[in-house]
């Protein structure tokens, strides 16, 4: 194994957070696009969420060579969702980026994505991603994520409420986020094991008082046929508590009726296409 840096900082500029199952495979090229990361002020939170493969051997492995990593090992296997808020709970770091295991990120992607809410205090920092497909090998650049808001930004910098239909596509792996606007607002993922995620960074953007654009890739997404996503997208309960969720919070806060458009046109599409998903089992 490489010998990595053995500094651990007291206060890192970023935290990475991982949610870990079963993922011993891919695990090491996720942790070594982290490791040679060219800002070297960063945590890398390590939620193994009880896997049964060689995952966690793998995880020590690497925390020895590098300081930089901390890996808990739960008892029992709750989910991602739950997994990653342990993880908020023990970050550190200015900005908090969340990693699929089976992903990996460019090499500069936490130097970028740290300098942008530094130069714009931004909330939150959207930026394109490639999506890699297993089957084949190859790889396309994914814009979708800040399509959006490429015609509204001034200075780079943008209220999210400004643009209608600004949740064309999100997830949370294309966006960076203040820790504090986390942690003030109390946001939090969905404990259900599905479609978790799906509320949070609407929530997120809700409370956001500004938002910024890096308009290059930098996450690496892999698409594969067994992930977690098609493993369990027959679960209708966990996406109808995910999208009334949405609604529940939306319904009696103070926004704007385009704002309020664009999450109900983001949210019903969403519905649709998952069932449309469903109907493919």
């Amino acid at each position: 194994m490489q010998n990595f840096v053995e500094t651990k900082f007291d206060r890192p500029k970023v935290s990475v957070i991982l949610p870990i199952y079963n993922v011993e495979q891919y695990i090491g090229k996720a942790i070594s696009s982290l490791l040679n990361q060219t800002l070297k002020e960063i945590e890398i939170i390590c939620i193994d969420d009880s896997s049964t493969d060689k995952s966690n051997s793998i995880l020590k492995e690497f925390a020895k060579a590098d300081k930089r990593i901390v890996v808990y090992r739960r008892k029992k296997n709750f989910g991602a969702g739950s997994a990653r808020n342990l993880g908020l709970k023990m970050a550190k770091g200015e900005v908090v980026i969340f990693l699929d295991p089976d992903d990996w990120l460019v090499l500069n992607a936490c130097e970028l994505c740290y300098n942008n809410f530094k130069n714009f205090n931004s909330d939150i920092v959207v930026f394109d991603r490639y999506d890699f497909l297993e089957e084949t090998g190859k790889e396309r650049i994914n814009n979708i994520v800040t399509r959006p808001f490429l015609n509204h930004l001034s200075d780079n910098n943008i209220c999210p409420s400004e643009i209608e239909y600004v949740f064309l596509s999100l997830n949370i792996w294309s966006l960076a986020y203040k820790r504090t606007l986390i942690r003030d607002n109390k946001i939090r993922f969905s404990k259900n094991r599905n479609f978790e995620d799906h509320a949070f960074f609407i929530k997120a953007f809700l409370n956001a008082k500004s938002v910024s654009v890096i308009n290059k890739p930098l996450y690496h997404y892999r698409i594969r046929n067994n992930s977690l996503t098609n493993t369990y997208c027959n679960q209708r309960v966990d996406l109808y508590d995910a999208k009334k969720d949405i609604f529940d919070y939306i319904k009696n806060r103070d926004i704007s009726l385009q704002f309020k458009k664009s999450i109900y046109y983001h949210t019903i599409l969403s519905t649709f296409y998952w069932y449309y998903r469903f109907a493919e089992i």
